[in-house]
C-alpha cells in the first residue's frame, strides 16, 4: 500500500451539487482535495454529512 501526505487547502461551502442516489443515500460532489503530486480529487457528501473522496479511477459514470 502507498501512503502519502495529502492537505485540504479548502473546502467551499457553495459547490454542492447532486450527483446521484446509492440505495436510500443523496450524494452531492462538495469541493475537491488535492494531492501531493498535485491530483485533484472529488470529495462526497453522504446524506448523513460524512464527505469520502477517491481517486478519479474508482469512479464510473454511466449516463442515461
Amino acid at each position: 500500500m502507498y501512503k502519502a501526505l495529502i492537505n485540504i487547502k479548502k473546502i467551499p461551502n457553495n459547490i454542492k451539487i447532486k450527483i446521484g442516489k446509492s440505495k436510500d443515500q443523496q450524494l452531492y460532489l462538495v469541493g475537491y482535495k488535492e494531492t501531493f503530486n498535485k491530483k485533484k480529487l472529488p470529495i462526497i457528501e453522504l446524506s448523513n454529512n460524512n464527505r469520502v473522496w477517491m481517486l478519479n479511477e474508482e469512479i464510473e459514470f454511466s449516463i442515461k
